[in-house]
């Protein structure tokens, strides 16, 4: 089982390298990036839609609720961003685990069909590397 050291690293060398297409990655690397993401996701949207149900709850309290109101839709443009980032640096994770993988990079092209794409990241993660 890997430390949290080596994931963090895992997960941090996916967010280096989102421009690199020439390495290879293992499957640490995509199963770290992919696990990380869900989790700081998740920590976001439950923030986002926190902050907007108090927002709600505290509307007869005027500034409050406006702050309330802000800080959501902060959360939401950060939401935003951090999902355009991930996009990115997937794909570029995933040519680099399709290299490793002895395939060629066009692969990556099934990850945009709805529900293949589950499949091909399940692909992604269970096929050893090639030598």
């Amino acid at each position: 089982m890997p430390s949290f050291a080596e994931w963090r690293s895992s997960y941090l060398s996916g967010w280096r390298k989102s421009f690199d297409y020439e390495s290879k990655s293992s499957r640490l690397d995509c199963i770290s990036f992919d696990l990380i993401f869900i989790l700081i996701y998740a920590a976001l949207s439950v923030a986002k839609h926190l902050s907007f149900s108090l927002a709600i709850a505290f509307i007869d309290f005027g500034i409050f609720s406006m702050l309330l109101q802000f800080l959501s839709q902060i959360i939401q443009i950060i939401l935003f961003f951090f999902l355009l980032g991930t996009f990115i640096a997937t794909i570029s994770l995933s040519v680099r685990r399709l290299r490793d993988m002895g395939k060629n990079w066009w692969w990556v092209f099934w990850s945009f069909i709805p529900f293949v794409n589950l499949i091909f990241s399940i692909w992604l993660f269970i096929t050893p590397s090639k030598d």
